[in-house]
């Protein structure tokens, strides 16, 4: 308890101290950049999950975080025609196959294309090219 509350007094000190000084836009830049890795330290998944969803109103935030923390993307970039199964992905993660299921419907729909099998498969979602205007892969 006691390093608790000594950890919240130097973080007010320092919220205190840029409050009242004049700080130039690279100072300032890096004190923002302090200060979420801060957040991100002190968040809890549950934290994160609702600043993604509710704060955010954006699944797809979500579903990134959970895609590169399962591995789907560096799955997928292995075999982009063929895609991966939703099976295979749960498996290679040990996550839940409903997890993956789900996941698939709230928000990788957007990234990726999902076959209508009875077994789904994930392959990358074309996207117009930036500069072309041409369908590529992401």
């Amino acid at each position: 308890m006691m390093q608790s509350t000594f950890i919240s007094q130097r973080i007010a000190s320092l919220a205190e101290d840029a409050k009242s000084q004049q700080l130039d836009d690279e100072t300032r830049a890096a004190a923002l950049n302090a200060a979420r890795d801060l957040v991100a330290a002190l968040e809890s998944p549950v934290e994160k999950v609702i600043q993604d969803v509710v704060l955010q109103n954006s699944p797809i935030l979500m579903a990134l975080r959970m895609g590169v923390q399962l591995g789907i993307f560096s799955q997928i970039s292995q075999s982009p025609e063929k895609g991966v199964s939703c099976d295979l992905i749960s498996e290679s993660s040990k996550a839940s196959p409903i997890l993956v299921g789900q996941s698939k419907s709230i928000g990788w729909s957007r990234l990726f294309l999902a076959t209508s099998s009875q077994t789904p498969v994930l392959r990358p979602n074309p996207m117009p090219d930036v500069k072309t205007g041409e369908n590529g892969l992401i």
